[in-house]
C-alpha cells in the first residue's frame, strides 16, 4: 500500500507535510529543516488520531477550499496476503472521506464555485494557473492537453508577456508555464534557461529534471 504525504495549511500546522500512517490509525505529521546537503525531518503532533481500529488513512490532499480531505479505506485487515484476503472480518463495502477545515468561518478560506476547466476557453483555463491552490493549477494543466497544441502553445506564449517580472510571484508563474508547455511537449528553450538561473532552487531543480526528460 503506498501513502502520499500532502502540505498541509491548516493555521496550527503551516510548513509541515501530513501523511497517512494507517498502521497506527492516523495522520501524522512532520516539518523539515535544512541540514548540510540534505534535509532534516521532525515529527509534530498528528493532525488527525482515531482508536478506532479500522480507521485507514491511506491518502491526504489539501482541496481547492483550503481543506485537508482524507481518503479512509476503513478496514480491520492491511495485508494483502492469501489468508487475508480471505479474512472474514474485512471489509469490502464501506469507506469514507474525511474533511479538515478551521472551525471558526470568519477564518475560513473563500472559494466561490470552481470554473468547470473541460469546457473552459484556454485563455480561461491558463488563468487557472495563478491559484493559489495546487490542486487548481494542476488541474488547469490537465484541462490546457484536450486542447489543439498549437492553440495552447499561442495562448500560453502570449500569457508568459504579460507577467510582470517585478511582482513577486514572476518566477513561480513561469515555472508554471514552463510545466503546461511540458504537458503538451512543447519546448521553449528561452523560458527554460531563465528559470535555471532562478533564485529559487526548487525552480532550478524542476527546470534541471524537466532538461532530462526532454533530452
Amino acid at each position: 500500500m503506498v501513502t502520499l504525504a500532502a502540505r498541509v495549511y491548516l493555521p496550527t500546522c503551516v510548513g509541515t507535510f501530513a501523511i497517512g500512517d494507517y498502521k497506527a490509525n492516523r495522520v501524522s505529521r512532520f516539518s523539515i529543516s535544512d541540514q548540510g546537503s540534505g534535509f532534516a525531518l521532525t515529527w509534530e503532533e498528528p493532525l488527525l488520531n482515531s482508536s478506532h481500529r479500522n480507521f485507514r488513512p491511506v491518502d491526504v490532499k489539501e482541496g481547492p477550499d483550503g481543506a485537508v480531505y482524507v481518503v479512509d479505506w476503513y478496514n480491520p485487515i492491511t495485508c494483502h496476503q492469501d489468508d487475508a484476503f480471505r479474512d472474514p472480518t474485512r471489509d469490502k463495502a464501506h469507506g469514507r472521506i474525511w474533511r479538515i477545515s478551521i472551525a471558526d468561518p470568519r477564518k475560513q478560506k473563500k472559494s466561490g464555485r470552481p470554473a468547470d476547466l473541460l469546457t473552459a476557453p484556454i485563455s480561461e483555463t491558463i488563468q487557472g494557473l495563478k491559484a493559489p491552490d495546487s490542486w487548481t493549477r494542476y488541474q488547469a494543466k490537465r484541462a490546457l492537453t484536450g486542447h489543439p497544441v498549437s492553440e495552447v502553445t499561442a495562448a500560453l506564449d502570449a500569457w508568459v508577456r504579460t507577467l510582470d517580472h517585478k511582482k513577486p510571484h514572476h518566477a513561480p508563474l513561469l515555472y508554471e508555464a514552463l510545466m503546461s508547455f511540458a504537458s503538451i511537449e512543447t519546448v521553449r528553450p528561452t523560458l527554460l534557461r531563465k528559470l535555471l538561473r532562478s533564485s529559487d532552487m526548487r525552480i532550478r531543480a524542476a527546470a534541471t529534471k524537466l532538461i532530462g526528460r526532454l533530452a
